[in-house]
Protein backbone atom coordinates (compact mmCIF):
# COMPACT_ATOMS: atom_id res chain seq x y z
CA UNK A 1 0.00 0.00 0.00
CA UNK A 2 1.29 3.51 -1.42
CA UNK A 3 1.71 6.45 1.13
CA UNK A 4 -1.01 8.98 0.67
CA UNK A 5 -0.93 12.59 0.60
CA UNK A 6 -1.64 14.94 3.89
CA UNK A 7 -1.78 18.17 2.23
CA UNK A 8 -1.44 20.29 -0.62
CA UNK A 9 -0.36 23.83 -0.34
CA UNK A 10 -1.21 25.79 -3.68
CA UNK A 11 0.09 29.00 -4.40
CA UNK A 12 -0.93 31.30 -7.49
CA UNK A 13 2.20 33.22 -7.87
CA UNK A 14 0.85 35.21 -11.00
CA UNK A 15 -2.39 36.68 -11.42
CA UNK A 16 -4.87 38.77 -10.74
CA UNK A 17 -4.09 41.12 -7.99
CA UNK A 18 -6.67 39.65 -5.94
CA UNK A 19 -5.06 36.25 -6.68
CA UNK A 20 -1.43 36.68 -7.02
CA UNK A 21 0.33 35.22 -3.70
CA UNK A 22 -3.28 33.28 -2.59
CA UNK A 23 -1.96 30.17 -0.78
CA UNK A 24 -4.83 27.50 -0.10
CA UNK A 25 -4.55 24.33 1.77
CA UNK A 26 -6.07 21.27 0.86
CA UNK A 27 -6.51 17.82 2.70
CA UNK A 28 -7.54 15.75 -0.55
CA UNK A 29 -6.92 15.59 -3.88
CA UNK A 30 -10.47 15.92 -5.26
CA UNK A 31 -10.63 19.66 -3.46
CA UNK A 32 -7.36 20.70 -4.58
CA UNK A 33 -8.31 19.58 -8.06
CA UNK A 34 -11.15 21.47 -7.79
CA UNK A 35 -9.88 24.44 -7.02
CA UNK A 36 -7.51 24.48 -9.78
CA UNK A 37 -10.41 23.38 -12.14
CA UNK A 38 -12.19 26.74 -10.57
CA UNK A 39 -9.02 28.93 -11.11
CA UNK A 40 -8.88 28.19 -15.13
CA UNK A 41 -12.00 30.08 -15.73
CA UNK A 42 -9.92 33.03 -14.90
CA UNK A 43 -6.40 31.75 -16.68
CA UNK A 44 -5.60 34.16 -19.53
CA UNK A 45 -6.82 32.98 -22.67
CA UNK A 46 -3.28 32.82 -24.09
CA UNK A 47 -0.91 32.15 -21.67
CA UNK A 48 -0.82 30.73 -18.39
CA UNK A 49 -0.15 31.95 -14.48
CA UNK A 50 2.36 30.41 -12.64
CA UNK A 51 1.48 28.73 -9.22
CA UNK A 52 3.94 26.62 -6.83
CA UNK A 53 2.62 23.72 -4.84
CA UNK A 54 4.06 21.64 -2.03
CA UNK A 55 2.75 17.85 -1.46
CA UNK A 56 3.19 16.48 1.89
CA UNK A 57 3.13 12.83 2.11
CA UNK A 58 2.11 10.04 5.67
CA UNK A 59 6.00 8.98 6.48
CA UNK A 60 7.20 12.68 5.30
CA UNK A 61 7.38 12.18 1.47
CA UNK A 62 7.15 15.61 0.04
CA UNK A 63 7.07 17.14 -3.80
CA UNK A 64 7.30 20.63 -4.57
CA UNK A 65 6.67 22.14 -7.98
CA UNK A 66 5.77 24.83 -10.43
CA UNK A 67 2.34 24.36 -12.01
CA UNK A 68 1.73 26.63 -14.90
CA UNK A 69 -2.43 27.26 -14.80
CA UNK A 70 -4.36 27.72 -17.96
CA UNK A 71 -7.75 27.39 -19.47
CA UNK A 72 -7.06 23.91 -20.22
CA UNK A 73 -7.52 23.30 -16.74
CA UNK A 74 -11.06 23.62 -16.15
CA UNK A 75 -11.87 19.80 -16.01
CA UNK A 76 -9.97 16.96 -15.15
CA UNK A 77 -7.53 15.89 -12.56
CA UNK A 78 -4.49 18.68 -13.95
CA UNK A 79 -2.30 18.63 -10.58
CA UNK A 80 -1.85 14.95 -10.34
CA UNK A 81 -1.55 14.54 -13.73
CA UNK A 82 1.26 17.16 -13.77
CA UNK A 83 3.29 14.99 -10.97
CA UNK A 84 2.97 11.66 -12.33
CA UNK A 85 3.99 13.57 -16.19
CA UNK A 86 6.92 15.06 -14.55
CA UNK A 87 7.94 11.95 -12.21
CA UNK A 88 7.07 9.27 -15.30
CA UNK A 89 9.70 11.78 -17.26
CA UNK A 90 12.49 11.73 -14.90
CA UNK A 91 11.80 7.69 -14.30
CA UNK A 92 13.08 6.82 -17.44
CA UNK A 93 9.71 5.85 -18.72
CA UNK A 94 8.56 8.62 -20.69
CA UNK A 95 10.11 10.70 -23.66
CA UNK A 96 8.49 12.94 -25.05
CA UNK A 97 8.36 12.47 -29.10
CA UNK A 98 9.95 15.77 -29.70
CA UNK A 99 12.83 14.94 -27.73
CA UNK A 100 15.81 12.70 -29.30
CA UNK A 101 16.48 9.81 -26.89
CA UNK A 102 19.97 10.52 -26.38
CA UNK A 103 19.15 14.17 -25.07
CA UNK A 104 16.64 12.91 -22.80
CA UNK A 105 18.76 9.61 -21.31
CA UNK A 106 21.75 13.06 -20.62
CA UNK A 107 18.59 15.00 -19.34
CA UNK A 108 17.51 12.82 -16.85
CA UNK A 109 20.97 10.84 -15.81
CA UNK A 110 21.14 9.90 -11.80
CA UNK A 111 17.34 10.71 -11.44
CA UNK A 112 15.52 7.90 -12.22
CA UNK A 113 15.80 5.62 -10.01
CA UNK A 114 14.59 8.50 -7.13
CA UNK A 115 11.52 9.04 -9.51
CA UNK A 116 10.67 5.60 -9.51
CA UNK A 117 11.11 5.19 -5.76
CA UNK A 118 9.05 8.12 -5.37
CA UNK A 119 6.23 6.87 -7.56
CA UNK A 120 6.79 3.75 -5.80
CA UNK A 121 6.16 4.68 -2.60
CA UNK A 122 3.44 7.29 -2.74
CA UNK A 123 -0.02 7.31 -4.09
CA UNK A 124 -0.69 10.46 -6.32
CA UNK A 125 -3.87 11.49 -6.94
CA UNK A 126 -6.97 9.76 -5.96
CA UNK A 127 -6.80 5.86 -5.87
CA UNK A 128 -8.50 4.34 -8.51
Amino acid sequence: MKNTMTSIRFTQAEGPITRAGETRTFTTWSEAEAHINDLACYAPSNGYYKCDFVILFEEGGEYRGRFDLDRTHVSGNPLSEHVLRELTFRAGSYRPPHMKEEVYRDYIRGGEEDAQAFLDTYQIGDAS
